[in-house]
């Protein structure tokens, strides 16, 4: 079975709150990422390179 006939299984309930985790983890991926490619930048501003990543692709 396949992850998209799992998916379909769910109700719309659980489909949303396994949504919600990827995207949770998407963000901490992205996070991540930014730390390490701007370590000298501070937490607020390394949340702000976030936010231009989420708000601009």
């Amino acid at each position: 079975m396949n992850q998209t006939q799992v998916l379909k299984k769910l109700s719309g309930e659980k489909r949303l709150e396994q949504a919600f985790k990827l995207s949770d983890f998407v963000r901490e991926l992205t996070l991540r990422n930014v730390q390490l490619l701007y370590p000298h930048l501070s937490k607020k501003d390394q949340l702000m390179k976030l936010q231009e990543r989420i708000q601009y692709g």
